[in-house]
């Protein structure tokens, strides 16, 4: 019984404004079938909103759903925006086939799911055993041919009677356009399928084929406007293509560019590879003569400092040799004055030679001399 029915997002509108009008008219009409029935069994019940709008109406209900993914889904939307009627719904991930609680309740709800079943009337008569003696089953089902890949059966007027009939007694059918609602019982009078009844189908079927048309024409303009962008685009991809083609042009010479480009930037690589060989040695060479200028800058600070105690010490040697230069410059002045006082001396010395030779040449110089020197010899005898 396996159903890929997403019920919860048709309602909510996740899939189309329209399917969601669709599912909120067919969810109403099955609650005012309902109505205050106490206890409800929802069999297939997908993603639980049947299930929750009878708890909202006062019922408690239990909901058989064969997919796990569909029943989690049901129980997380339960307990998250519909807490305060948690207590009254239940949702059960088993094969209806195999339910086997010996409770009945008031109404069973069979919404979308006959057309997935191959053995539908087994199914009816498996599910009769639950509903009580004055119970009501609800049921929806597609009108008329769709062709979903889960869906066995296609049902109209005769067929879904005929197959409900087997089990139930029949008491209503209702169109609601593409799907297809029938109540039945236990018990009462099934419904006669008269010339009205059949009358009724054929006003369905004529709705269906007026929304068909609106559909075809409206399937038609988007024909003709695909038709017109189809045109448009067969157009656009001629311009494309002949773009393509220029384009591709200018690829090539990109290419051609760029193969010239990688072969320049490839010798550009070696040649820095080689630049960055000469850098090392030059950074060799740089660091050996830093290392040498380190060296001839302290023989520099040490000849600088010779440098300055030579330079002192020939001040020094300046200022001595000007003192000396003083001193024989003052030297030289006291000989030039002694110099004189000496040629003074010798001029006075030869006047006095010329006094003394015209005394000592004479008698009594002669006897002044021989005294002098007699005097001499008796002064030099007392004093040894």
């Amino acid at each position: 019984m396996a159903n890929n029915d997403r019920i919860y997002e048709a309602y909510m509108g996740e899939m189309g404004e329209k399917f969601r009008q669709q599912t909120i008219e067919r969810m109403d009409w099955i609650l005012q079938q309902v109505g205050d029935r106490e206890t409800v069994l929802d069999i297939g019940c997908s993603q639980g909103i049947a299930s929750i709008l009878c708890a909202q109406q006062g019922a408690k209900v239990t909901g058989i759903e064969i997919q796990k993914e569909n029943c989690d889904f049901a129980n997380e939307l339960l307990h998250r925006e519909y807490s305060a009627i948690s207590d009254r719904v239940r949702f059960i991930n088993q094969d209806f086939m195999n339910y086997n609680e010996k409770e009945k309740y008031d109404a069973l709800i069979l919404t979308e799911v006959l057309e997935h079943l191959e053995n539908a009337e087994e199914f009816l008569r498996y599910a009769e055993q639950f509903l009580k003696e004055d119970g009501l089953l609800v049921i929806t089902v597609p009108f008329s041919f769709c062709d979903h890949p889960d869906h066995v059966y296609t049902f109209y007027l005769g067929s879904l009677v005929e197959l409900v009939g087997k089990v139930f007694t029949v008491s209503s059918v209702f169109y609601g356009g593409k799907w297809l609602g029938c109540v039945a019982g236990k018990t009462g009078q099934s419904i006669d399928l008269n010339k009205a009844a059949f009358a009724e189908e054929e006003t369905a079927f004529l709705e269906l084929h007026r929304e068909l048309d609106a559909r075809i024409t409206e399937l038609a303009a988007s024909l003709e406007n695909v038709n017109r962008r189809y045109k448009e685009s067969c157009e656009a991809y001629d311009r494309v293509k002949d773009w393509y083609s220029s384009e591709q042009k200018k690829t090539e010479e990109l290419t051609d560019n760029y193969n010239r480009l990688k072969g320049w930037h490839e010798s550009s690589l070696k040649k820095i590879e080689l630049l960055q060989q000469q850098t090392d040695q030059l950074k060799t060479v740089i660091r050996d003569r830093e290392e040498k200028l380190s060296g001839s800058r302290d023989a520099y600070e040490r000849l600088k400092q010779w440098r300055e105690n030579d330079q002192n010490k020939l001040i020094d040697l300046v200022k001595a040799e000007h003192q000396q230069m003083l001193v024989m410059q003052k030297a030289k002045r006291t000989i030039q004055k002694q110099q004189t006082e000496i040629q003074l001396l010798h001029a006075e010395n030869e006047s006095y030679k010329q006094k003394l030779s015209v005394i000592y040449n004479t008698w009594y110089g002669k006897l002044a001399m021989k005294c002098y020197n007699f005097l001499k010899k008796i002064k030099r005898r007392l004093t040894k």
